[in-house]
């Protein structure tokens, strides 16, 4: 399966991959107004087979100088993502 290694000043954070159709993120944001200045990561994704949004990372605190490495490999398995919910069908 496809998937994203993500690493955060050389040291590994995860191994992200969804397999057989879906989508897979690796999103950095900078936030800044009202006195907040934040800068986030997030790793995350949709499951299409199963309608489940899966997280591996979620708005992990990044500062200034930090490193973002992100290496796209075909792997034969990933990493447990730390959470999984699946989307309300009727919604």
């Amino acid at each position: 399966m496809r998937a994203l290694r993500v690493a955060l000043n050389n040291k590994k954070l995860c191994l992200a991959g969804i397999d057989n159709g879906g989508v897979l993120t690796a999103i950095v944001s900078w936030v800044t107004s009202s006195g907040r200045d934040e800068l986030s990561l997030e790793v995350a994704g949709l499951v299409s087979a199963t309608n489940e949004d899966v997280r591996w990372i979620n708005q992990r605190p990044l500062r200034v100088g930090d490193e973002l490495r992100i290496k796209i490999l075909e792997v034969p398995s990933v990493d447990e993502p730390i959470k999984r919910h699946r989307s309300d069908p009727d919604s």
